[in-house]
């Protein structure tokens, strides 16, 4: 099992696509470092948005490999990406990066209107990874597509791409959601889960990607935790196990509770780390410009760990000595990534 955190940075600011160092800003290697030196950096999930490092589709037909802002610029917003991904890597940790546009890309589209369109969002996504080691480099194809037609549409796209981008070559990991705002807690209850049952990967290559957070709403929009809400994703993980599919959480919220809301964050987690469909998770919170009063906060304070990360290192700690129950007798062969040793599901 695999546990990390969200270096943001890269998806902050209302300024699409804005200016590197005002509007936004990226992470380095010496953020990672943090983390990786904490005992929380086995992954790292990178946000980004789309209009920050190319805003161009290619013509029609072409054959041409997308070229990213900033690729030849040594203060530009690739080579800083670069920079962060392979630090990241040097240490021996795994990279996910993560496409933060919620389904409509500011200043291209709504997914489902046509525009993008799949070629377009593939040109894109291979063009960015296409120079990082495909064993050690994830794909997040999209965070929380609420904004995206409808969740049906989101999965229709999402298919046509990721068989798309195995036709051009891609071999990475590819982080796949039912759509919506990716909570785990409805995923089930929604009709996503059914949805999803039927997406495929030819290189059977694809995690399924929830996020969960354990306030009133789900949101994560404060630092409440709600009596009961350690069992949300209960459902999803059974759905998980019997569909022979593993799962991800790249956004999971850690804030400062008291006895009972640690007993609900020590719950979702054993509950995670139980499941043999379980690979890994990523903690929200980190990277930088986090106020210092963030309900969330993992990145440091002049210095200093936050209770948050104190209390995600103590969780994660209990979490590793967890030994996954068996997979259900359906679960069928599996493949290892090359990197980590971590068993991925073939399903059927």
């Amino acid at each position: 099992m695999l546990y990390g955190v969200n270096l943001s940075g890269a998806e902050m600011g209302g300024v699409i696509p804005g200016v590197l160092g005002s509007n936004f800003v990226i992470p380095t290697p010496a953020d990672a470092a943090y983390y990786k030196k904490q005992g929380v950096g086995d992954l790292f999930r990178i946000p980004i948005r789309w209009r920050r490092f190319n805003n161009k589709p290619l013509a029609a037909g072409s054959t041409e490999v997308m070229k990213m802002k900033g690729w030849d610029n040594p203060k530009g917003e690739k080579v800083k990406l670069d920079t962060l991904v392979n630090g990241a890597l040097d240490a021996g940790s795994i990279a996910i990066i993560g496409i933060h546009d919620y389904g409509e890309p500011k200043g291209i589209g709504k997914i489902g209107t046509g525009k993008p369109d799949v070629k377009w969002f593939c040109d894109f996504v291979f063009g960015l990874v296409r120079d990082y080691d495909p064993d050690r480099v994830w794909i997040d194809l999209m965070n929380e597509p609420a904004y995206a037609t409808s969740w049906q549409d989101w999965q229709s796209f999402q298919q046509q791409a990721v068989i798309m981008l195995r036709q051009m070559g891609l071999t990475n990991i590819l982080l796949v959601n039912g759509g919506g705002w990716q909570g785990a807690h409805d995923f089930v209850s929604s009709g996503r889960a059914e949805g999803m049952a039927s997406f495929r990967d030819p290189l059977d290559k694809s995690i399924i990607n929830v996020h969960q957070y354990l306030d009133n709403d789900n949101s994560g929009s404060s630092g409440t935790i709600k009596p009961g809400s350690g069992k949300r994703l209960d459902a999803f993980i059974a759905w998980a196990e019997a569909n022979s599919r593993q799962f991800i959480v790249t956004e999971f919220g850690i804030p400062v509770t008291d006895a009972e809301g640690q007993k609900e964050l020590s719950a979702a987690m054993t509950a995670m780390a139980s499941s043999p469909a379980f690979v890994g998770m990523t903690a929200w919170g980190g990277g930088l410009w986090w106020k210092n009063d963030y309900h969330f906060k993992l990145s440091p304070t002049n210095g200093a760990e936050t209770p948050q990360m104190i209390t995600y290192k103590a969780l994660v700690t209990e979490a590793r000595k967890i030994t996954p129950r068996p997979w259900p007798q359906q679960a069928v062969a599996s493949f290892n990534c090359p990197h980590c040793g971590t068993s991925l599901k073939v399903s059927e």
